[in-house]
């Protein structure tokens, strides 16, 4: 078989020597927008599943303490390695043609987060990106609601992000990941 995937770094020269999973190109988190702009902008580093029985799957849901959680530890967070990739020839799109990226936003994180931001602020600074590529980032910490009576509740996060590729044809890619936090189990 092939697997096709991206990375960040295999030059050894500007490498944050960060471990990164293999995410092969088919489990990359595209939006919900037209299908010849979903290539211009993924996510990497979580994977969604639905909220309830017999729905889309919208939601990146991880449980304090578990593999998803990066921190790998329970302490009443989620840590969601979340990464950015752009320009990625992905076969789910048929009619997306990968075109250089000339911008990129971070339009929302919350809670907010320091990693996601200086990823972003890096994706900026690169733009603009005439090849695919992908930038990790330590993530997004989502915190528990705890409430007066110490019990646990899931928290909940988002992230919106928003890419344009200039060629052959101007396209805006707009995407959003919803993140859920939930306990350990008793």
């Amino acid at each position: 078989g092939r697997i096709d995937f991206a990375a960040s770094s295999f030059s050894g020269a500007d490498d944050d020597r960060s471990l990164h999973r293999l995410t092969p190109v088919s489990h990359l988190v595209a939006g919900r927008g037209a299908d010849d702009s979903e290539c211009v902008h993924e996510f990497y580093g979580v994977s969604l599943v639905p909220a309830r029985v017999g729905k889309p799957a919208r939601l990146a849901i991880c449980q304090d303490g578990a593999e998803c959680d990066a921190d790998g530890a329970v302490n009443d967070s989620c840590t969601f390695a979340l990464g950015f990739c752009l320009g990625v020839v992905d076969a789910r799109f048929p009619t997306c043609t990968a075109s250089p990226v000339d911008a990129f936003e971070l339009l929302a994180a919350r809670p907010a987060s320091a990693a996601l931001t200086a990823a972003a602020a890096e994706v900026q600074a690169s733009a603009p990106l005439g090849v695919p590529a992908c930038f990790f980032s330590d993530g997004i910490t989502v915190p528990l609601r705890i409430t007066a009576s110490a019990a646990r509740k899931p928290g909940r996060g988002v992230v919106k992000v928003r890419a344009t590729a200039g060629a052959p044809a101007p396209r805006r890619d707009s995407d959003v990941v919803r993140l859920v936090c939930q306990p350990p189990a008793s």
